[in-house]
């Protein structure tokens, strides 16, 4: 195992103490690797749902007005919601195969895999400000009477 890490100082570092670091960093990485894996157990179970909300929706009857299909003021339509579901497994199963990939690339004796999956799974600093400014333009989960008063004036 003698050499696996980068050793910045060769002098300073023991072999024995290089070989602890080396123990550790293969545990944290068993330890991402389990977690991915718990996501995508996760990620399967909500697409199995997803399915099966599929299947029941095809079930119904799309001509009767219903406001659970058409939607309300206080309720979105039937499809709206079916899609925002749709897109957040996307989404989220995009962001999982990335994680497992860069995961897949981690070696200890390449500080900057490291480095770049932490990267990858920092939160984003400007979340806030993103956020705010997502929601200032965002039209879609605005009310359908909001929309009614632009039109009036």
């Amino acid at each position: 195992m003698n050499g696996l890490c980068v050793k910045t100082y060769p002098e300073i570092i023991s072999s024995r103490y290089e070989q602890e670091i080396l123990q550790e960093l293969l545990y944290n990485i068993e330890k991402i690797h389990s977690s991915n894996c718990r996501m995508s157990k996760s990620l399967e179970y909500i697409n199995e749902q997803l399915i099966d909300l599929k299947n029941w929706c095809s079930k119904l009857d799309y001509k009767v007005d219903s406001p659970f299909i058409l939607g309300t003021y206080y309720l979105k339509s039937l499809s709206y919601t079916r899609n925002l579901i749709e897109d957040l497994y996307q989404y989220f199963h995009t962001n999982l195969s990335k994680l497992k990939s860069w995961a897949e690339l981690i070696t200890p004796s390449d500080p900057v895999s490291i480095e770049d999956y932490k990267a990858l799974i920092q939160p984003c600093k400007d979340y806030e400000t993103n956020v705010v400014e997502y929601l200032d333009s965002c039209r879609c989960m605005r009310s359908k009477r909001f929309k009614c008063r632009e039109k009036q004036t």
